[in-house]
């Protein structure tokens, strides 16, 4: 579920932005094969901080695509000079926080992935 999107050219989205006062970002949807890569060091802390390798993290962005398992992403937000993505999904029975960015070659590079804490909770299952 992406909950924030704009295509300038269709009046619909810019009429539904008017509508409920949200803000509105372009976005690039992917359709086909994205590379996902990430830094083995970065995974091998997460697997320590948090119990999740970041073949969890592809799993889990692969399940929203494969098996329609609710997803909800989070408005951008620029840290250390990127873009960065908020996603929230179930995966393998508990509700995850996967944080994502994409590169200039439109692969999708895994920041982090951790349980989701209970006020992130609330939010996905408020959609589920």
């Amino acid at each position: 579920m992406i909950t924030a999107a704009n295509i300038k050219s269709n009046p619909t989205m810019e009429h539904y932005h008017q509508a409920t006062e949200h803000d509105v970002f372009d976005f690039k949807l992917i359709v086909g094969v994205t590379g996902i890569e990430f830094d083995k060091n970065k995974e091998k802390k997460n697997i320590e901080k948090h119990g999740y390798s970041f073949d969890d993290a592809a799993n889990a962005l692969n399940n929203v695509l494969f098996l329609c398992t609710p997803m909800v992403s989070r408005d951008p937000i620029i840290c250390n000079g990127e873009i960065r993505q908020a996603h929230m999904m179930e995966y393998r029975g508990n509700i995850v926080h996967i944080s994502t960015t994409m590169r200039k070659n439109e692969s999708v590079r895994i920041i982090s992935m951790r349980r989701a804490n209970q006020k992130e909770r609330v939010i996905l299952e408020s959609i589920s």
